[in-house]
């Protein structure tokens, strides 16, 4: 109807231009006769979409935006993406600022999978109208997370806010389903600047290692076979979860150095320190010494108290051991981030290199301080019970910023390990290395936390 008001409003001009040869007479007649062409178009056309015939409701009247959304969606329905596609690029040209036509159009992009091209649409459609739905800000920050870095959509949400803000409207409704999205997205916010994606419920990357496998690792520098039991633990055995009378239990937290990366299962620390302590260590009320490692290659803190959480406090350990480190890595953010810096890896970065840019930009992105609030928070899960029974193993990364992370009252040893006992450029221990940490936690053992139990003479 605005075609058919814009072509009179020219032929009414034409009419009254005093230098315009043609007769008003003739002009109106012309008129006349386009309008009424016009109107049966329009006519026709609504025929059609009564009759479910979408195609030949465009074909009879193409400036008819009212059915072009049934046709995408017929089309959809039918399996024509490329039908599809081309409908909805028709309906953009006729409709452009269209509201109605910029949510079909994110729709339709979204249900074929052009998750890129429903976000820019999605965008738009707040644009054009400042007071959008909240659903189209859902939809818009589900998109941002899938697509991009979780700094992405808390920056989308909040610049929301600041723009009703700005317009004097925000009504209190309205600013709490924002926040309610904004506390959903990150669960917990951590100070008024950012929050971040890290329940415990809802990790996205969490891994474990598959049960009853044997996983084989070649290097030049090492030739390496792991274990895996039937519980996902690198080890030798498989455990029984109720505790034996006289069995003393040491649990075994960690990321790469624990689970004995580049080491064989039977070789590694863990299983030495089960031995010595076996051979070495004589103890009236103790039967036995069972230490079972929970250490995965790659964990960070979250991820560690998640798989004790799922894995270790069923097996009720008398003391925890746990040689803490990654302090300043957090899993959850550096998978996401390299999926994007994947996307755009433009300077064609190895693996390791694409790792170490997005942890690095994560630490800068939230500070140090930041960094270590949210290990606090990681390890609060774990009950003042659990956390009392552990014993932080300092390697050479514990320093007093660190020790404010861990409880006042936690217990930290120092097993400083020399450099030429770690692989190279690897933070793990070679198999001298293995040897001497295990010694090194062995005598600890003996000498400060079951030296109060009876022995027996030999």
């Amino acid at each position: 109807m605005y075609s058919i008001m814009v072509l009179f409003m020219i032929l009414a001009a034409v009419v009254y231009e005093e230098k315009n040869e043609v007769e008003s007479t003739t002009v109106f007649g012309i008129f006349t006769l386009f309008l009424y062409v016009v109107l049966q178009m329009i006519v026709i056309s609504h025929i059609f979409i009564k009759n479910n015939q979408f195609k030949l409701a465009v074909r009879s009247y193409p400036l008819n935006k009212l059915v072009y959304p049934f046709l995408i969606q017929k089309q959809l329905s039918e399996g024509d993406s490329v039908g599809a596609i081309i409908t909805a690029n028709q309906y953009e040209t006729i409709a452009p600022d269209d509201e109605v036509t910029i949510q079909t159009l994110g729709l339709t992009h979204e249900i074929l999978g052009r998750k890129k091209e429903a976000l820019s649409y999605y965008k738009q459609i707040c644009q054009l109208n400042i007071y959008c739905h909240p659903f189209w800000i859902n939809k818009t920050a589900s998109l941002i997370n899938e697509l991009y870095p979780q700094t992405e959509v808390l920056k989308y949400l909040k610049d929301r806010i600041e723009v009703y803000k700005n317009a004097g409207y925000l009504p209190n409704q309205l600013e709490n389903q924002i926040e309610s999205e904004i506390k959903k997205t990150c669960i917990d916010l951590i100070n008024d600047k950012e929050c971040y994606f890290l329940n415990i419920k809802e990790l996205k990357y969490f891994f474990e290692p598959e049960a009853n496998t044997v996983k084989k690792e070649t290097n030049k520098l090492y030739k390496t076979k792991y274990t895996i039991n039937k519980d996902t633990l690198n080890e030798r055995l498989n455990y029984p979860i109720k505790k034996e009378k006289g069995v003393y239990r040491i649990m075994v937290l960690g990321d790469s150095l624990t689970y004995g990366k580049y080491i064989n299962t039977d070789k590694n620390w863990t299983e030495l320190l089960e031995d010595k302590l076996n051979k070495d260590f004589k103890c009236s009320n103790i039967k036995k010494f069972e230490v079972i490692n929970l250490g995965v290659d790659g964990y960070d803190i979250n991820y560690m108290v998640e798989r004790y959480k799922a894995r270790g406090e069923k097996y009720n350990p008398d003391l925890i051991i746990w040689p803490i480190r990654s302090f300043y890595r957090i899993d959850e953010l550096i998978t996401r981030k390299i999926k994007y810096l994947e996307e755009f890896n433009k300077e064609k970065l190895s693996e390791d290199k694409i790792w170490e840019k997005a942890n690095n930009e994560i630490i800068d992105e939230l500070g140090y301080e930041t960094m270590r609030e949210t290990q606090k928070k990681q390890l609060d899960q774990l009950s003042s019970e659990i956390f009392n029974k552990i014993v932080f193993i300092n390697t050479g990364e514990i320093n007093e910023y660190e020790k404010k992370i861990l409880s006042p009252s936690s217990r930290i040893f120092g097993a400083i390990i020399p450099d030429n006992e770690y692989y190279p450029n690897t933070g793990v221990f070679n198999p001298q290395g293995h040897e001497a940490f295990s010694e090194e936690i062995s005598n600890y053992l003996k000498s400060d936390l079951i030296a109060s139990c009876e022995k027996t003479s030999e």
